[in-house]
């Protein structure tokens, strides 16, 4: 953990060649599950108990 932001380590850059790259704790924030829409569909983050991500829809 660093302590200078927040307790969370800083997401890298994005490669030009590489897959976008998002910390779950940016995506979450201080909520255990999001909702995101996909091509008209809406799908479920949830982080579980035991801090595994679970994606449903």
């Amino acid at each position: 953990m660093n302590a200078r932001n927040g307790g969370f380590a800083p997401t890298p850059p994005r490669s030009a060649t590489g897959p976008r790259e998002v910390a779950s704790e940016d995506l979450l924030g201080a909520a255990r599950q999001i909702r995101i829409r996909h091509r008209g569909e809406w799908y479920t983050l949830r982080q579980t108990a035991n801090d595994k991500l679970i994606l449903t829809k």
